[in-house]
């Protein structure tokens, strides 16, 4: 099989909403979230802990991606990656003296992007879910009360073709050297 260039693959991979029953094993698990390990973090904090949940763990947690009435698809997904937000220990020199900047949400961010491509790039499907019942999931995964669960990413196989992308167009998204 030829590999994908990233450009081919950030074109392919789209959030999924409809998953066979193909399980996903947990090497391939393990080897993604290898990859997600390697994702830049400020002052290499890695604020970040994986919780893989597979079997009768992952079987519990659909009820509370679906609290809302959204995300009914995932009582079809067999796997799913809880990421949690741990404290950013950054260098002294800048800690306490950027207060305004969230680089923990932002490296969890791109640990996400690294999780996702990880797993397009393995044939796999995902979609990314921030509207979950925190304190449930917390419950199922033995999660302490101290530490943010920041999103859950659904992993498996897709039922389904690829939609379409939608994304507005480079001239309205970006400009050079000005706001507008």
């Amino acid at each position: 099989m030829t590999k994908m260039t990233f450009s081919e693959l950030a074109n392919k991979r789209a959030s999924c909403r409809k998953y066979s029953d193909k399980k996903v094993t947990d090497e391939q698990i393990t080897d993604i979230l290898k990859i997600a390990m390697l994702a830049p973090s400020a002052c290499n904090s890695q604020p970040w802990k994986f919780i893989a949940a597979t079997g009768e763990k992952a079987s519990l947690i659909p009820p509370h991606l679906q609290h809302l009435g959204f995300n009914k698809f995932t009582s079809d997904v067999s796997s799913f990656i809880v990421i949690c937000e741990t404290k950013a220990v950054l260098m002294s020199a800048l800690d306490g003296k950027v207060e305004s900047q969230r680089f923990a949400q932002m490296d969890i961010g791109l640990a996400t992007a690294h999780i996702i491509f990880a797993a397009e790039d393995m044939g796999l499907a995902t979609c990314i879910l921030g509207a979950i019942d925190e304190p449930k999931i917390k419950e199922i995964l033995e999660i302490p009360e101290d530490i943010n669960v920041a999103l859950v990413i659904a992993l498996g196989y897709s039922n389904s073709e690829a939609r379409a992308k939608s994304r507005e167009s480079f001239d309205e998204m970006v400009s050079f050297n000005k706001w507008n």
